[in-house]
């Protein structure tokens, strides 16, 4: 509410709910970000009342995660959850009217724990993110 009007929400969510200290697996991960859409949508904050959102899930998490100390932290089975977030997401987004973005092999994780983005793979999600948001925009208004 404190943005409104609200244009756009791009929500990017995901590799931290694959710890495993949460239980949930990629399609329980999936109905939770159904959920958290189906809330932003409630909100009354959209110019002209119109949800504009776009989903992105993130690059999978590397197999080197059990290598360095974050690892042990995340807990096992994230690289294997993270690997099925993409379909439950696009599955959501379709269903909520969503755009849709999969950043796997589009945005580079660092290889120092796997899991965050490197200063490339944050310039490579800008860029993908700069090449369709104009066109989602202009095809909402339409």
């Amino acid at each position: 509410m404190s943005q409104e009007p609200v244009d756009l929400l791009i929500i990017m969510l995901g590799t931290n709910d694959t710890k495993e200290r949460f239980g949930a697996n990629a399609a329980c991960i999936g109905i939770g970000l159904e959920r958290l859409i189906m809330k932003a949508k409630s909100v009354p904050c959209w110019r002209d009342e119109k949800p504009r959102i776009l989903v992105v899930a993130p690059p999978h998490i590397g197999e080197g995660l059990y290598d360095v100390p974050e690892g042990e932290a995340m807990g096992r089975g994230c690289p294997e959850k993270s690997r099925g977030l993409a379909r439950h997401f696009a599955a959501a987004a379709e269903r909520q009217g969503c755009g849709f973005l999969d950043a796997e092999g589009v945005a580079e994780f660092n290889r120092l724990d796997c899991m965050h983005l490197t200063r490339r793979g944050h310039a490579q999600l800008a860029e993908a993110l700069a090449a369709i948001v104009p066109g989602m925009l202009r095809e909402w208004d339409e």
